[in-house]
Formats: C-alpha cells, sequence, structure tokens
C-alpha cells in the first residue's frame, strides 16, 4: 500500500485528529488515506453512474443515493477558492459577477507511480514550482493539461456555467469533471452555486426591478441548495467566511434557512455538517464577542444560530492568494497553518485550545475523507443489494422487450400469446375460473343476476292508478262480463308489464357484456401487451372498444340491432368482430324472448287459473294474521317458499291497498268493500303478471345472456352469426393460417423504434450495473477492513 502522508505532525498547532483515530482503531493496519481510494472511486461511479442511467423514479424506488459532501454558503464566501487550494490548480473562472451557476461535482484522483492519465505519461511527474495534472470534463470527454491550459479549462467551465449571458439563470444539472494528478488526494465535492444576497448585485437600472431580480435568483439558489441539503448520505461542508462573522451580529442569513433545513432532513435521517471559515487570515485577530472567537474557545450559546446547525468541526482555512498559489504543497500548508496560528494567537486563543483545532485544507481533507469513509460503511452493503435488485428486475424487462425473429419463432410466439389469452381468459370468466370475493367472474355469475332480479322486483307494475282504480269504479264489466284468462285482459295488462322489465334486460346484457370485455381487454394486454402494434390488430380483430362503461356498450348494441350489422369498431373489415357480434346475438336474443311473452304468457297455469290462485292463496283469510306457511303442510310451504309465493301474497295486498289510499285521498272518498274487492282483484292480476313474466325472464334471459356472451368466447355461437371456434382459434384462423393476414401480422412482432431503442437504454443499464457489481467485488478487502475498523467504534 502507498505510505504517501503530508509530514506536517510536526508543525506547532496542527492536528490531524480524525486520521490520528481512524489509524489507532484499524490498529495501524492500513498506512494511509489514500489506502481506501478505490472506495472513494467506487463511490463515485456508482452515483454517477446511477445519475446517467436511472430514472428519477428508479432512484426514488430503490433509494440509490450514494453518500457525497456538498459544498454551500453565501456568494463570494471562498467556496471556489478552497476547492483550488484542494485540487492545487486555479481552475474556476475569475469574473466580475456570479461564476457558480451550477452544481459543480469536482473529482481528484491520485495517480500512483507508473500510473497515466489518458496517455500522458507526465501526469506522474511533477516538479516543486509546476505540479502537472490533467484535467477532464465527463460529459464532453474534453481533456485538457494543466497548469499549461489553465485559461482554456477556466473557459470552458465559464461557457458550461453560462458566465457570459448577461442574464443571471441558476440550474440544477451537474457539471462534473475530474483531475488526475500525482500530487493530490483522492476525493470528490459537489460545489453548489452560492446563495445570492438580496440587492447584492446591480441587475437592472432600475433599482425596484434589480431588488426583484436579486430576490428571485435567492429564491432559486436556495431552492437547489435544500434539494442537496435534505438528500439522504449528504455530508454538508458549510462555508462561511470570517469577515461575515467578525462581530455578534448575524450577517449571513442563509444559516437560519440551512438550520431549517436540516431539522426536517434529520426527522428522516442523519446529517453530518462540517463547518469552514475561510478568509481567517485575512483578519488581525477575532473580537471577543465574534461567534467565531466562541466557536473556537467553545463558548458559544446554546441559543445562538449556529448551535442549531449542530456542526461536527469547525475548520478554519485561508484565503490568501499568496498561500494558495504556492506551488510547493508543503510549503503551501505550513503558510496556511501560520496564517491561521496568527489570527487566533493575536486573538487570545491559549495553546491548549490550539492543539485542539484542526487547521487547513489538510485537515479539513482528513475530517472529511473519515466521514465519507463512515457513510461508506454504512450504506454500500444495502446500495449493492438494491442495485442487484433493480439488475434482476431490468434484465427481466429486456427478456420481455420484442428482439429480431425469425418467422417459425414469430409463429411459435403468437401461438403461446393466444394460449396464454385463452388461460388467462379461462381464470377470469371461464366455469373453473376464479371464486374470490371480487373476481370479475363471481360479478358476472353472482352479484349480475342478483342485481338483474332486485332491479325486475323494483319495477313499477302500475300504470296509472288514478285512471285504473276509475275505470274499475264505472265498468263493472271488467268484473262481471271479463274472463281472466282472456286474451283482451292479457294485452291490456301485458304491454306495460313487459316494457317495465324490458330496461333490466338490457342493463343486464349491458353490464355482462361489460365483464367480458373487461376480461378480454385484460387478456389481451397481458398476453400481446409487450407488442403494441400487434395489441391493437388483436383488439381491432376482436372489435374491442375503447371503453367498458355499460351506457356506451349499449348504444353500440342498440345501433347493432338497428342497422342489422355489427359496429364497425375496428379498421380492418377483413376480420370478424367478434365481441359486437356476441353482444349482438345476446341482445336480439334476448328482445325475442321479451316479445314472446306477450303471447306465451296468457297460456301459464297460474294466469289460467287466476281465481283460485287468488282465493286460495293471495287473499287466505287465515293468513290475515299469520303468514300462509304456518297453516301449510310442511311440502307445501317449503314449494311456495321456493317459488316466492308468501313474497307475492305481500306485493298483492300492498299495491292493491296503496291503490285504493291513493285514489280515496285523492278524491276525497271513501270506497264500498264491493269496489276495494274489485280493486284489490285487479292489482292482483297485475302482479300475478308480473311475477309470471319475471319468473321466466329470470330463469330464461340470463342463460341465454351467458351462452353467447361467456360461452361464445370459448366455443362460438349459433343465430345470427354461426362458428364454433374459441377467440382463440377464431384469432388463429383468421390471422396465422391466412398468408394474406399473417403477411400483414408477423411484421408487427418485429421491435418498434421505440421498444428497440427502449432495449438499448436498457441493455446499457444492464451492462452498467453488472460492471458495477464487479467493482463491488474488487472493493470487498477495503470494505471488510473499514468495516472492522468503525465497529470498534463506541
Amino acid at each position: 500500500m502507498a505510505s504517501y502522508l503530508p509530514n506536517l505532525d510536526q508543525v506547532k498547532g496542527f492536528t490531524t485528529t480524525a486520521w490520528t483515530q481512524l489509524r489507532q482503531k484499524a490498529g495501524f493496519v492500513v498506512s494511509n488515506m489514500e489506502d481506501f481510494a478505490p472506495l472513494f472511486e467506487l463511490n463515485d461511479r456508482v452515483r454517477h453512474e446511477i445519475l446517467d442511467q436511472m430514472t428519477e423514479q428508479e432512484i426514488a424506488n430503490y433509494d440509490l443515493v450514494p453518500p457525497q459532501v456538498c459544498v454551500v454558503g453565501l456568494t463570494s464566501a471562498g467556496k471556489s477558492s478552497l476547492l483550488e487550494g484542494i485540487a492545487k490548480q486555479k481552475i474556476f473562472p475569475v469574473l466580475d459577477g456570479v461564476c457558480t451557476r451550477q452544481p459543480f461535482q469536482l473529482s481528484v484522483k491520485r495517480l500512483q507511480e507508473g500510473e497515466s492519465g489518458f496517455g500522458h505519461p507526465e501526469d506522474t511527474k511533477s516538479t516543486a514550482s509546476a505540479p502537472t495534472s490533467t484535467f477532464k470534463f465527463h460529459k464532453s470527454n474534453k481533456v485538457f493539461k494543466l497548469p499549461a491550459q489553465t485559461e482554456a479549462v477556466r473557459a470552458e467551465i465559464a461557457r458550461l456555467q453560462g458566465c457570459h449571458d448577461e442574464k443571471v439563470a441558476f440550474s440544477k444539472e451537474e457539471i462534473r469533471a475530474t483531475i488526475f494528478s500525482a500530487n493530490n488526494e483522492t476525493f470528490t465535492f459537489t460545489d453548489l452555486p452560492g446563495v445570492f444576497l438580496l440587492s447584492e448585485t446591480q441587475l437592472s437600472s432600475s433599482a425596484a426591478k434589480s431588488k426583484q431580480l436579486n430576490a428571485a435568483l435567492r429564491k432559486e439558489t436556495l431552492r437547489i441548495t435544500e434539494f442537496y441539503v435534505k438528500k439522504p448520505n449528504t455530508i454538508v461542508l458549510l462555508v462561511i467566511s470570517a469577515s461575515d462573522w467578525m462581530h455578534s451580529m448575524n450577517n449571513d442569513p442563509f444559516i437560519s434557512e440551512l438550520a431549517t433545513w436540516l431539522e426536517e432532513a434529520r426527522k428522516t435521517h442523519s446529517v453530518d455538517v462540517y463547518g469552514v471559515i475561510t478568509k481567517i487570515d485575512m483578519q488581525e485577530k477575532l473580537s471577543k464577542n465574534s461567534p467565531l472567537y466562541k466557536i473556537f474557545t467553545d463558548t458559544l450559546p446554546e441559543t445562538h444560530i449556529l448551535r442549531s446547525i449542530k456542526v461536527k468541526k469547525w475548520i478554519p482555512c485561508v484565503s490568501s492568494p499568496e498561500v494558495l498559489g504556492e506551488a510547493d504543497s508543503k510549503k503551501s500548508e505550513q503558510l496556511e497553518i501560520k496564517g491561521i496560528r496568527n489570527c487566533l494567537v493575536n486573538s487570545g486563543l491559549k495553546e491548549e485550545t490550539l492543539m485542539q483545532i484542526p487547521m487547513g485544507r489538510p485537515a479539513l481533507l482528513r475530517e472529511l475523507k473519515v466521514a465519507l469513509l463512515k457513510a461508506i460503511s454504512k450504506t454500500q452493503k444495502g446500495l449493492r443489494k438494491r442495485l442487484m435488485n433493480l439488475r434482476k428486475i431490468t434484465e427481466k424487462k429486456l427478456k420481455g422487450l420484442p428482439r429480431p425473429m425469425s418467422i417459425h419463432e414469430k409463429r411459435q410466439i403468437f401461438d403461446r400469446m393466444l394460449k396464454s389469452m385463452e388461460q388467462k381468459l379461462k381464470e377470469l370468466i371461464g366455469v373453473n375460473g376464479s371464486t374470490t370475493t371480487n373476481s370479475l367472474r363471481m360479478h358476472l355469475m353472482v352479484r349480475a343476476p342478483n342485481d338483474f332480479e332486485n332491479d325486475m322486483l323494483k319495477s313499477s307494475l302500475r300504470g296509472n292508478v288514478m285512471l285504473d282504480v276509475t275505470q274499475i269504479i264505472n265498468q263493472a264489466e271488467i268484473e262481471m262480463g271479463g274472463n281472466f284468462e282472456s286474451r283482451t285482459a292479457f294485452d291490456q295488462l301485458g304491454k306495460h308489464i313487459i316494457d317495465s322489465y324490458e330496461k333490466p334486460c338490457h342493463k343486464l346484457v349491458g353490464t355482462f357484456a361489460g365483464g367480458i370485455l373487461r376480461a378480454l381487454k385484460v387478456a389481451v394486454d397481458e398476453s400481446f401487451g409487450e407488442y403494441k402494434l400487434l395489441k391493437t390488430c388483436i383488439e381491432d380483430a376482436l372489435g374491442l372498444p375503447d371503453t367498458v362503461d355499460v351506457d356506451t356498450i349499449l348504444k353500440n348494441v342498440r345501433e347493432q340491432a338497428s342497422t342489422g350489422e355489427p359496429s364497425q369498431l375496428g379498421k380492418n373489415p377483413e376480420l370478424i368482430k367478434m365481441f359486437p357480434t356476441l353482444e349482438r346475438s345476446a341482445m336480439t336474443k334476448v328482445d325475442s324472448l321479451i316479445d314472446a311473452h306477450r303471447t306465451m304468457v296468457c297460456f301459464h297455469p297460474m294466469w289460467r287459473n287466476f281465481n283460485d290462485l287468488y282465493n286460495k292463496i293471495l287473499v287466505d283469510k287465515k293468513s290475515d294474521q299469520k303468514s300462509m306457511s304456518a297453516y301449510q303442510p310442511q311440502g307445501e310451504t317449503t314449494l311456495q317458499d321456493m317459488l316466492g309465493l308468501d313474497e307475492l301474497r305481500r306485493r298483492v295486498k300492498s299495491e292493491g291497498l296503496n291503490a285504493i289510499r291513493t285514489f280515496e285521498q285523492s278524491k276525497s272518498v271513501h270506497l264500498s268493500n264491493r269496489i276495494r274487492e274489485r280493486i284489490l282483484r285487479h292489482f292482483a292480476r297485475v302482479e300475478v303478471m308480473g311475477y309470471i313474466i319475471r319468473m321466466n325472464l329470470r330463469n330464461s334471459v340470463f342463460p341465454i345472456i351467458v351462452r353467447d356472451l361467456r360461452e361464445g368466447v370459448f366455443r362460438g355461437i349459433k343465430g345470427v352469426v354461426n362458428w364454433d371456434q374459441s377467440v382463440a382459434e377464431v384469432l388463429r384462423t383468421k390471422l396465422l393460417f391466412n398468408p394474406k393476414n399473417e403477411a400483414k401480422i408477423m411484421p408487427l412482432l418485429d421491435p418498434s423504434p421505440e421498444d428497440t431503442e427502449k432495449r438499448k437504454r436498457l441493455v446499457k443499464k444492464v451492462s452498467v450495473m453488472t460492471n458495477l457489481e464487479k467493482e463491488f467485488v474488487r472493493c470487498e478487502g477495503h470494505m471488510k477492513t473499514l468495516e472492522e475498523i468503525f465497529s470498534k467504534e463506541t
């Protein structure tokens, strides 16, 4: 393992607390932080690949958020200068106005001896006066040599950031770049746009307009910062300027916003915050009332706003061009420690206090590395597992996508899809299908007929009550001369009753057709859904409308009945429109059955023997106080219960009495017992007629619908159109065994341009996750060492 470690332990006042503790925990298994560079690089690569290849939904659903360090603070707080000091290259543009307008992720990778960066062997060589590096932009793959091409790098960053645009605009889209050098330590920062202060920049000739624009920019920079701060596994590096905190007054309005975000984020996950105090070397000394002085002496009040951020460690750094511009790394670090100590000593801090303060960029980097390693040790196992789960799901999606095939393979797949569709239909609506309470089959075979019977029971069989009663009073011949078995009596009552039952019958057809349509759509979608064009063709061949709304279905069926042809719901007239034909067949047969009752009911035994039924069962005098069943033998009682005669008796009595009450109240008269008896008999006839028709329809309409609509799907129909094949056999015959149609169908099994592009993305995604898994395996030794280190931490 490498043995590089800046030899600054002898510098007075310098402490490497985090690194020392880490080495003690490890039992000196590792020699320095750079031994863990593969873990830092793997963490960066995972983050880059996730951002590049995964959708936002996948990132959220699988919690694919690796640890990262985000640099936050006000504009001009010294963030970019701090990163340049760590990277040892002046890469950021120096311009008037706002430079950082997008998050800038800067990775630093240390090259080992003999390792080259992008074909530049000299990258591993450097002198004290001119350390060299290779700089690469990830998206464009542009490569530059530093320091020779420093101005070119600055110009490219300024272009990407839009620094020269007159209109200032911010974005969350990241710019990513890496510096390869033998002089740096491996690490990655994400530098966020500095938070705007109101009226910081004159953006308009109008002061009011400028203030308004500044307020909008401040809001936008706060939004970007909040987005990153609240991300899980984020380590926040807060940069504040010593110039802004020289006195007791809080000159940084960003702090209160940050405190609020951190408070919200810590409700769901932990957030580590480290603080950097820049420009401290530019202060002669710190006032004893300054929050900075109180931070270093640990006397900051608990109520101070800086306390609410819960910073783990505050680390002072310098911003002097003389220090940052020093090419010799060791000399630069010594000058930095000296500048910090001068300010703190002048401020009255004692030596023992100074020894406890981590100072300068090397100390900051090691503190952050320890924090990041802790985060990696906590998250990498789970992250790796979730990535592998996503890979399996992605591979499954990839297998399901259409691919180029031979004609033989296409025929096999098409036939397999037809079998799958038929099996799904059997599961949904077949005789041996699902019997769960909310299944489609139970809806059609149990709830639909129950609703049908209830709808018929709710139908009003009475016509104009006032007119009927008036005729009974004025026309004694209705009873005296009329024959209850006559065709005239049937015609008078039958039309209204049959009309009352027509709507429930049609509704049952529509409800059942809607269920069959839903089953067909589900079966077609699950079987052919991977091939969108083929699925559309199958739906067209079956004549499946877009909606399963019952009213719309009934409208289509009525249109078919009026034209005598199935609705042209599809686009290919050569293919049978199976579903509309089944609808039309069922509706035609139901209408014929309803119409037949106008002739058939008058021969029913209950109608021909109405007098006996009425006198002996419906108005039995003994049953006035108790139910008829109390006076009947058990067998007869059971039969009457099965036929619903007890319910019929109650309806007869209720309807007759309601008619009498309605007429008497309307006319303010009291009818004689003789007239009352006539009225009761008349409405008894109405209810008996309704009962006869209702029982016949209940026992015949539903079987007709089941036969044509459900069984028609599995074995064809007879009547309007005759065929003896299932839906799968019809499609197989019409589409697969017909050369003309097969020539049209087979190309639909070719991948569409969308599927081809989707396959390309999924192949790339699987490849990326497979390569990441190899990297995880390669770093297992480092992870094991890391886990051993942090398992010793109390």
